[in-house]
This record gives structure tokens, sequence and C-alpha cells, in this order.
């Protein structure tokens, strides 16, 4: 299963294309720091639900910047739990149960830039009191340390890892001014280490993020909801018209109808129809991968989409830059393919229910994420 980690810089002003980045690499489980989300539900939340991901956070109410998330797709069970957390980082944690039935504690931790302050020794007692409930560890983040430097900061920050037996996996600059500052931390054979791969060449598809994304793989697959259903079908196109108009008009005068209520009569004309339907085209069944998407997604965008696909995959082969520019173009297009689709979905969304004004409060509720409170009567202990 591939994971993600990413200092995004807001996900208010960029969250279709960061989705569409998860969904072409096929991202399962991305861990997000930076999120400068405000609010625990709000549009930002719901595009990302819409896409068939669900999300936990830490967001500023009262502050701007800052925030992380871990985003998953809503097959993976990832349950949300509680570590110790003094406050001079920030810090969203999640247990991700593996098929072998071993429990990964995951973290997705931030911490503001500026003084180190007594980030090191929370972070260890951070690292203390997660560590006597899990024995297995996956963190990522922005530590805003430089990791690549020799410093006695960054010698305590080893020594913290190595104590926990954690190891740091990412070797390359994961900050366009050339130093490591994001963190992919993993116990033993959590994380496939040969699999970390930091894709600077993502800089010039986000110039507005100073942080390049960091891909990798797990070591194990996780225990996961199939995401499937099963379709029922018949092969009409392949029925022979004349073949079937014959065994119909043969199978239809053979019927009896005297002496015969109305319903049995409707009974038996369906049943005879229906034998000679499964005779010329039997139904079939197939279980598929059940894929949520936004509903505004219809086929042109698919094909818009693969387009830019196809055009990614050959620019990250070649380098070239008429390769980006190509890319860049389908991207573009596929973006203002996405807001064209929206727009015409709220606006027959709304005319739909212009006379229904219950229908019209959910339908957005829902698509801002907002959940209904249930409203008590006010009393008094006795």
């Amino acid at each position: 299963m591939k994971c993600a980690s990413w200092n995004v810089r807001s996900l208010n002003n960029k969250v279709d294309h960061v989705m569409n980045f998860l969904e072409d690499n096929n991202i399962s489980i991305f861990f997000v720091t930076e999120t400068w989300l405000t609010d625990e539900n709000n549009n930002t939340t719901a595009i990302i639900k819409n896409y068939g991901y669900k999300l936990y956070q830490v967001y500023r109410k009262d502050k701007s910047g800052g925030g992380v998330a871990i985003i998953y797709k809503s097959c993976v069970r990832l349950i949300k739990v509680f570590a110790n957390n003094d406050g001079s980082f920030e810090a969203i944690n999640a247990k991700l149960k593996l098929v072998d039935g071993s429990v990964v504690f995951c973290s997705c931790v931030y911490r503001p830039p500026g003084s180190l302050g007594n980030f090191l020794s929370d972070f260890e007692d951070f690292l203390a009191d997660a560590f006597s409930k899990y024995k297995h560890f996956l963190l990522c983040g922005d530590v805003n340390m430089h990791l690549d430097r020799i410093s006695a900061h960054v010698s305590e920050w080893s020594t913290i890892l190595s104590s926990f037996g954690l190891h740091q996996l990412v070797y390359s600059p994961t900050h366009k001014k050339g130093h490591i500052l994001d963190p992919v931390i993993s116990s033993h054979k959590v994380v496939d280490q040969t699999s970390v791969e930091v894709m600077q060449n993502m800089a010039k598809s986000f110039p507005s993020c100073d942080h390049y994304p960091i891909i990798f793989q797990l070591h194990k697959p996780p225990d996961i909801d199939k995401c499937e259903k099963v379709i029922r079908f018949r092969k009409i196109r392949d029925i022979d018209q004349e073949q079937f108009k014959g065994d119909l008009s043969v199978a239809l005068s053979e019927l009896v109808f005297e002496e015969k209520s109305f319903s049995d009569v409707v009974t038996q004309f369906n049943n005879g129809c229906q034998h000679i339907l499964n005779v010329h085209a039997p139904e079939y069944s197939k279980t598929i991968k059940d894929i949520p998407t936004a509903p505004w997604f219809d086929g042109e965008y698919k094909v818009a989409r693969a387009d830019r696909r196809k055009a990614e995959k050959a620019w990250k082969k070649s380098s070239l830059d008429i390769d980006h520019s190509i890319f860049v173009h389908l991207r573009e297009h596929c973006s203002e393919l996405t807001l064209k689709k929206k727009k015409l979905f709220f606006s027959n969304t709304f005319q739909k229910y212009k006379h229904s004004q219950k229908s019209l409060y959910k339908f957005v509720d829902t698509f801002l994420d907002k959940e209904k409170n249930l409203t008590l009567p006010s009393s008094e202990n006795l």
C-alpha cells in the first residue's frame, strides 16, 4: 500500500490538485502538514470526502497557518487515537491494523518554524507515551529542522529516535532550498526503505509549495475493507433479433388465458417472456471495485484525466520541457473542466430542489460537510 507525506502549504486553494495527485499515484494514506484549515468541517473537507477519502485532523481555529491531517481511503481501517503532546508541535495520531494482526501507531507531526524551545524533550515524551502502548511506529511530517546538517540538535534528535528503535528514512532534500525538513520515521519493517521517493519534479506542478511530496510503501499490507460490489447484466446486443422474435411468438401463442384471473394471466405472460429472455440473453454477475468518485465526474472528465496522467508519465520519463508544458496544459484543462462540471452540478441540483426548502438545505449541508447536530431541550440536574 502506497503512502505519502507532504507540507502542502494550504489545502484550501489547491484541494482538487492535491486529490488528483493522490489518485494519480494511488495513495491510500496521506500525511499532510500546513493544511491551513480553521474548522472541523468545511467545503475543503467536503471535497476530500467526495473523492472517496476520509480524514482526521488538528486545525487552528483562531490562528492562521499550521494544521495537520491524515487523509485516507475510505476502505482503510484507520482509527484515531490519543497521545500526550505538550504543545510545542502539532500532531494527529491513528492506529493502523496490518493483515498479520499487528498494529502500527501512525502520526503526522508539524513543528512551526523558529526556536526549538522544548520541542526535543516534548517529542521524546510524546514517543515515550506512545511506546508504552504500541510496538510499531510510522511518523511523518515537517519538523522544520535541517536534518541533513551536523549540529547538536540534530545529534540529539537522532539519539532520541535510536533510543526507541526508530529510523529516519529520507536522505534527499525535501525543501526547495536543498534541506531535509520532512522525515519519514519508521520502526523495523514497517516501511519498505527502498520505496521512499522524494518527488522533486513536482515543484513545477505546485509552485506555491516550498516542500516536495514524499511517497513510500508499507512493508506489509494493512487490513482493509474490500471496496467491491456485485453488478448483474445481460448481453442484449448479442441477441439474434429474428430468432428472438420467433421464439417469443411461439411462447406467447402457447399461453392459455381462459378461466384465469387477470393476476394469473399477467404472471403467466411475464414468466413466458422471462424464460425466452433467459435463453437468448442469460444474466451474468461480476464483482467490480467500488471506487467512490465526486458526483460531478463524468465520461468527459475521465478521458481528460487519463490524458493528463499519460502526459505526466511521459514528462517524468523524459524530463523534457516540452513534455512538462503539455502536462501543465492538460492539468489546467482538467482543473477548468472540474470547475465547469462543479458549477453545472450545483446549478442543476439547486434547480431540482428549488421547490423543496428541506431538500435544498440538506444538500447544502452535505456539500459543506456540516454534520446535523441533535438539539435537546434544556434541563436541570435533579
